[in-house]
């Protein structure tokens, strides 16, 4: 994702919505769900 001049580059920033400022990044803005109740939702369903 680094290296502009690699072959699948263009495809890795297609894929990720565009480039990635690591400076825009808010780890706080994360929200992760209880892996626990995730699991029994899929397990209900």
């Amino acid at each position: 994702m680094d290296n502009p001049d690699d072959e699948e580059y263009e495809e890795m920033i297609e894929w990720l919505g565009g480039k990635f400022d690591p400076n825009k990044f808010i780890l706080s803005n994360i929200k992760f769900e209880n892996p626990k109740i995730r699991l029994k939702n899929m397990l209900e369903d």
